[in-house]
């Protein structure tokens, strides 16, 4: 597998939402710090729900981050459960959601598992 950074990302504005995926085991991006991401979630209301989801997704051409464009991310979102039927993980609060996904940071991020059911 190429190694990534954040230097070589796919642009977000060359995105087919319906090519995209969370990343997979064993993807990453090295950062400039020399740790890696396997995973940046963020919180999205969605239908008064707060979704847990990726920023980093994984494209045909390499990994993109969306995190500067969350109105992509939720169309994301609502594109990957529709295609594949699997759902992000829903909370009542930020709160909730928050605490979920420092656990799942210091589990291992995606190393946990998928975060779709």
């Amino acid at each position: 597998m190429p190694k990534y950074t954040n230097e070589n990302l796919v642009p977000p504005d060359n995105v087919n939402l319906k090519q995209i995926r969370p990343f997979g085991s064993g993807e990453y991006i090295a950062n400039p710090d020399g740790s890696m991401s396997t995973e940046r979630t963020m919180t999205f209301n969605i239908e008064g729900q707060e979704v847990l989801a990726p920023s980093l997704w994984m494209t045909p051409n390499g990994p993109v981050d969306l995190s500067r464009n969350p109105d992509t991310i939720v169309r994301a979102i609502i594109e990957y459960e529709r295609r594949t039927g699997k759902k992000f993980p829903r909370f009542k609060t930020p709160e909730e959601a928050k605490q979920f996904a420092i656990g799942r940071s210091q589990s291992g991020g995606r190393g946990a598992g998928e975060l779709t059911k």
